[in-house]
């Protein structure tokens, strides 16, 4: 019992992370879209030189469609990014709450959950792609990682846990026959 104190206790400290994770992400989200509309009205009205000047003053060329395409970007990597960890989050709450890993519903939505950290970055990566093209912009600043690791070390440590699970039925159902 003293090895599921310690993961229990793992797992609590990996929901807080989930959970500072995910607020980040949102809050950089909705720093992103306000930073999009200020500059899109900027950029719409006559205040296009201001825009122009910040942006020379970081010794960089000031060109709309890349600074748009890079911000949407950004953009889409917290918003996937703060989704994966809302998802996460749940996990770790039911998880905790059952008590033990080891239970078939954690194992499937474990499993359920490495496949979101495969397939959301994806999305977002595609998303970012049409982003890209749609502003004639080549490649942004923006590189999102591939959680592809994450998502089959998810699914495989599915099946152990599910694997715990059946052998914690057996003995249950042992222990039911000898009463």
């Amino acid at each position: 019992m003293k090895s599921l104190k310690t993961v229990q206790a793992i797992f609590k400290v990996l929901k807080v992370l989930a959970t500072v994770a995910a607020v980040f992400c949102l809050v950089g989200a909705v720093i992103l879209i306000v930073s999009i509309a200020v500059i899109a009205l900027l950029e719409a009205g006559d205040s296009s030189e201001f825009i122009k000047k910040i942006v020379e003053w970081t010794g960089e060329d000031y060109r709309f469609n890349e600074l748009l395409a890079t911000l949407c970007a950004a953009f889409t990597v917290c918003i996937s990014g703060g989704l994966l960890s809302l998802f996460t989050l749940r996990y770790f709450k039911r998880e905790l709450a059952d008590g033990t890993p080891f239970t078939e519903r954690g194992a499937k939505e474990l499993l359920y959950l490495g496949i979101k950290h495969i397939v959301t970055p994806a999305v977002a990566v595609l998303i970012i792609a049409i982003i890209c093209a749609c502003c004639g912009v080549d490649k942004t600043e923006i590189d999102y990682d591939f959680h592809g690791f994450s998502g089959v070390g998810m699914i495989l440590l599915s099946f152990v846990f599910k694997y715990g699970a059946e052998l914690e039925n057996k003995l249950k159902e042992r222990d039911a026959d000898k009463v």
